[in-house]
């Protein structure tokens, strides 16, 4: 941290890679911090999610799964479900990160990760909502978090 910030004080701008691929070009924002320069190689290269795709197919690699921020409000029960499952560690991260949110001695109400309000070690992952829970679970990936 202390690096970037002695840049900072140079008037250099940091350079933040972001890997949005060619398919989510809609995504593209400018950073918000004077600073800081959003930075989108997949874009440049125009590597689309199909060539991702195919080169770990090539390579005779698994298709990586979605990716998405460990703490990130708008996961459906689907995911929390199966992130609870296959990776219980990064699941007892977010978990401990859930529950941190709450102690902040400046927060005027408490705060969850999940939308039932609950710690998210007590929901129950099994109900998903039938109406439109794409609109509900939607995440531009641009949080920061």
């Amino acid at each position: 941290m202390k690096r970037y910030l002695q840049k900072i004080r140079k008037g250099e701008r940091i350079k933040f890679w972001i890997g949005i691929s060619l398919d989510e070009i809609q995504r593209i924002r400018e950073s918000g911090t004077k600073y800081i320069e959003n930075y989108y190689p997949l874009i440049d290269k125009r590597v689309t999610i199909d060539s991702i795709v195919n080169w770990f197919n090539e390579s005779g690699l698994p298709k990586p799964g979605k990716s998405a921020c460990l703490i990130c409000p708008f996961h459906s029960n689907r995911y929390w479900q199966r992130f609870k499952k296959e990776y219980p560690d990064e699941f007892e991260k977010a978990c401990k990160f859930d529950d941190t949110i709450r102690v902040h001695p400046s927060l005027v109400s408490d705060l969850y990760l999940h939308r039932s309000l609950k710690p998210l070690r007590e929901v129950d992952f099994s109900f998903q909502p039938s109406l439109f829970p794409e609109l509900i679970e939607e995440c531009e990936g641009l949080c920061g978090l």
